[in-house]
C-alpha cells in the first residue's frame, strides 16, 4: 500500500454530499456554501484520482461506474471513521443529548422502538422525544430533528434517505376463512367483509398486483380505519380481509393468529424515508442516529 497518498478528506465529503443530494446546486443548498466551491473540490478530485467519477450535462447527473465504485468505498469507510470517532467521544461522555423524532404509529410501534432500544443500549446518555403520529408534522415549526416517512415524497427541503420498501398483503383469520363456503379469488374481494384504511370519505381501491397483471379492486369496507394497529387486531377477531403492511402482520402470521390470503397477489413497494432538515453542520448525534437508523430500515425493509 502507497505511504505518500495525500488523501483530501474535504474533497471526499463533497463528492459523497453531491451524490446523496442528486447534484451539485442542491448540495450546495443543503450545505449552505458555494455551488463553485463544490464544483472545484469535484474537478480536484477527480484530477487526483485521474477518471471522471460523475457524468454531468445542463440535464444529466450520472455516477460512472468508477464513480459508482468510489462513492460506495468512500462512504463506508468515512462511516468507519465516524463510528470510530464516535465510540471515542461516547466514552468520554461526548455523544448525549436530545433527539425529536416523528414516524407513523404503526411502524414507530413495530419497528422503530426495537431500533431505538438498540441505539440507547449503545448511548444510554441520549434522550428522546418521540412524536409517533399519522400527521405530517413540519419539521422546522416543531424543532423535530429525524422524520420518517412511508411513500414518495415531494418536499425538496429535507435531507431524504431511501431505506428499503413496505409491501401490502392481503390478511385474514382461521374463523373468517372458515364461515366462508368456498376457496376465494381476487374477484370474490368486492362481496367479501372487508376492512381497510381510510383518511377522508374517498372510495376504497386496493392496487394489487401478482407476477404477470396488475388490478384495481374497488372494495366496500364495513370498517374503516385510520391506523393498522387496530385493524390488524380486527382481522385477528375474525371480522374480515384486510391489506395491510406486512411487518405488522409477521407475528400473526407466526402464530396462527392470522392467515395469508391470495399469495400470489401483493403490493408495489412503498418506500421508507429517514428526513432530516437541512442545516449547514448536522449535530454529531443527529448524523450519528439518522446513520444508524437508515442501516437498520434498510436491514428490515430490504
Amino acid at each position: 500500500m502507497p505511504t505518500n497518498v495525500n488523501v483530501n478528506f474535504n474533497r471526499i465529503e463533497s463528492f459523497l454530499r453531491i451524490v446523496d443530494a442528486g447534484s451539485i446546486s442542491k448540495a450546495a443548498q443543503v450545505l449552505q456554501v458555494p455551488k463553485s466551491k463544490l464544483s472545484r473540490n469535484l474537478a480536484l478530485l477527480e484530477s487526483e484520482l485521474g477518471v471522471q467519477l460523475i457524468y454531468r450535462t445542463t440535464r444529466q447527473f450520472q455516477l460512472t461506474a468508477a464513480g459508482q465504485k468510489f462513492y460506495q468505498r468512500s462512504k463506508l469507510a468515512l462511516e468507519e471513521v465516524t463510528n470510530a470517532y464516535i465510540e471515542i467521544t461516547s466514552r468520554s461522555g461526548g455523544l448525549s443529548g436530545t433527539i425529536r423524532l416523528t414516524a407513523p404509529e404503526d411502524l414507530g410501534t413495530y419497528v422503530l422502538l426495537n431500533i431505538i432500544d438498540q441505539f440507547k443500549l449503545k448511548y444510554p446518555a441520549v434522550n428522546f422525544d418521540l412524536l409517533f403520529t399519522n400527521q405530517i408534522l413540519d419539521l422546522v415549526s416543531e424543532r423535530i430533528d429525524v422524520a420518517v416517512r412511508i411513500g414518495r415524497l415531494k418536499d425538496s427541503t429535507m435531507i431524504s434517505r431511501v431505506s428499503g420498501g413496505i409491501d401490502f398483503i392481503l390478511v385474514t383469520s382461521k374463523k373468517y376463512l372458515e364461515s366462508l363456503s368456498t376457496t376465494i379469488s381476487v374477484n370474490d374481494l368486492v362481496d367479501l367483509k372487508t376492512m381497510a384504511f381510510v383518511s377522508g370519505a374517498q372510495a376504497v381501491q386496493w392496487n394489487l398486483k401478482s407476477a404477470k397483471e396488475r388490478r384495481t379492486v374497488k372494495v366496500k369496507p364495513h370498517l374503516k380505519f385510520d391506523h393498522f394497529v387496530a385493524m390488524r387486531e380486527m382481522i385477528a377477531l375474525g371480522h374480515g380481509i384486510g391489506f395491510v403492511p406486512r411487518f405488522i402482520c409477521e407475528k400473526g402470521l407466526a402464530n396462527g393468529e392470522l392467515i395469508h390470503v391470495l399469495k400470489s397477489w401483493g403490493s408495489d413497494l412503498e418506500p421508507v424515508q429517514v428526513l432530516v432538515p437541512h442545516q449547514k453542520e448536522m449535530p454529531l448525534l443527529i448524523r450519528t442516529f439518522s446513520d444508524f437508523l437508515t442501516r437498520e430500515l434498510s436491514n428490515k425493509f430490504s
